[in-house]
């Protein structure tokens, strides 16, 4: 069971958007990570 996932998502930019999903205990968290 995964308990960190990451999505990268390109913009024209060249900068990416990433955001990651930590698992605590029964709730997902959101965080946004700078580029």
């Amino acid at each position: 069971r995964p308990e960190v996932v990451e999505f990268w998502q390109g913009r024209r930019n060249r900068m990416h958007d990433r955001l990651r999903y930590k698992l605590n205990r029964d709730a997902w968290k959101v965080e946004r990570l700078g580029p």
